[in-house]
């Protein structure tokens, strides 16, 4: 299709290498999200109302499931195969990815907890979406690692591989998704999240920070680790960096964190 020709270097690097599909699925997936977004925000201003069928809510992520799972069977099919159909089957995937993801929160929580603390783990989806389709957008070799251009042996990429990925598992379990989802496809960003501290509500905190546990000497390593990890993460400027970006991209939340969180008593 060649959409967007006129932008500088979109012929070399997206058309001629094969990813306008993957250019207009991101480009799609962003705008459903901002516009889903968008919506969402106004309509708690001005008290507007949401779609309902039957004096049912429809959450957005109902169509947006129905989109992404129907465009991703046709690409299936033969139909798949073609362009300019594989174009627009991005375009509908994308659009309902964006949707769906926006609501992300209220599908793991099986709750409505859209403009609650909770809900800030939409935008974290939504971030780690976009990276990682950005990220497979710049890159023909999404593992920094191209084989045929590696001296040692097949083995060696593969210990290579399960290495970075083993630091990008850590980083999910230390409740950093954003640094994980990155990790998984490019070298050694992992290793960054994977040897710092773990957020407080994670659970690697729950594992390895709780100061009930273990020896009298343990539990106060633990129980510095966690003042330290709550000191860094809740009331640190890396902290409130991380809720400020939230709050800018999808709004504060109105409703305090209800959800059964790590929060143990202070040690004695």
């Amino acid at each position: 299709m060649d959409l967007f020709s006129p932008v500088p270097g979109y012929e070399t690097h997206i058309y001629d290498g094969g990813k306008e599909a993957l250019f207009l699925l991101l480009l799609s997936f962003l705008i459903a999200f901002f516009c889903a977004r968008l919506y969402t925000r106004l309509a708690r201003i001005y008290g507007w109302g949401s779609a309902n069928v039957g004096g049912v809510h429809i959450h957005h992520a109902v169509p947006g499931l129905i989109l992404a799972l129907t465009a991703g069977l046709l690409a299936f099919t033969s139909w798949g195969g073609n362009s300019p159909v594989l174009e627009v089957l991005a375009i509908v995937f994308g659009a309902g990815a964006g949707l769906v993801l926006d609501e992300w929160a209220l599908i793991f929580h099986l709750d409505d907890v859209y403009w609650s603390d909770e809900g800030r783990s939409s935008i974290d989806a939504v971030i780690i979406g976009t990276a990682l389709a950005s990220i497979l957008l710049h890159t023909a070799s999404p593992f920094g690692l191209d084989e045929s251009q590696y001296s040692g042996s097949r083995a060696g990429v593969f210990a290579f591989l399960a290495v970075n990925w083993f630091f990008a598992v850590i980083c999910f379990f230390k409740g950093k998704p954003v640094l994980g989802a990155v990790g998984l496809l490019i070298p050694f960003v992992g290793i960054v999240g994977a040897v710092r501290l773990a957020t407080p509500r994670s659970p690697w905190a729950r594992w390895f920070y709780d100061p009930h546990r273990g020896s009298e000497q343990e539990r106060a390593v633990r129980a510095d680790k966690l003042d330290r990890a709550c000191r860094r993460f809740d009331t640190g400027w890396q902290g409130r960096l991380q809720r400020k970006v939230a709050d800018l991209i999808g709004g504060a939340p109105s409703v305090s964190s209800a959800a059964g969180g790590y929060d143990p008593e202070p040690p004695s």
